[in-house]
């Protein structure tokens, strides 16, 4: 894995402005969380954002496995599009969201999804949806539903280099097809 390019994702000249709440809007509760990322998922698929990062333990509080989300996932996914998953463990989210693990299945050509190294599990902050150079959702407590939107470009900046350091030292997850002899 090699997420190296700055520019990947990165506004250019004319883009539409912000989409979502402003900037560092906090959010506050499960359904709030719920909300956020749901409408930070649509802002990338409206933008045609190039690259997504998302990163928690297991994604058990996102709404991933929802239709909405996953029809977002379908306008947003194309050629030259990327999204990078972290977690912790896996195979939560593959038994929880049985509609993005097939959804998965169909497009995972776009979808690196990597396991933290155990070091990476406990680096603050740990959760975050990534548009990079737009906006992204820094879960502050996944569990609590406490997150804040992010828009400004120094912050999205440190947030994508702490995934990119935290992808170096990930592996790979579980593969799309399991194959036996």
């Amino acid at each position: 894995m090699s997420p190296e390019s700055d520019a990947v994702g990165a506004p250019e000249a004319g883009d539409a402005p912000a989409l979502g709440p402003a900037p560092s809007e906090r959010v506050d509760g499960r359904a709030a969380l719920r909300s956020a990322l749901l409408a930070w998922m649509g802002e990338a698929a409206q933008r045609g954002a190039r690259e997504l990062w998302w990163c928690d333990a297991d994604l058990s509080q996102w709404p991933v496995g929802e239709r909405a989300w996953i029809e977002q996932l379908d306008r947003w996914a194309g050629p030259g599009r990327r999204l990078i998953v972290l977690v912790a463990d896996d195979a939560p989210l593959q038994r929880q969201h049985p509609r993005w693990t097939a959804w998965r299945r169909t497009w995972s050509h776009l979808v690196d999804l990597r396991v933290l190294a155990a070091d990476g599990a406990s680096l603050a902050p740990f959760g975050w949806a990534l548009c990079p150079g737009h906006c992204g959702v820094e879960l502050l407590d996944a569990s609590l539903g406490r997150a804040r939107w992010v828009r400004e470009p120094a912050a999205l900046q440190r947030g994508l280099q702490h995934l990119r350091g935290l992808a170096e030292r990930s592996r790979p997850g579980i593969p799309v097809n399991l194959l036996g002899l």
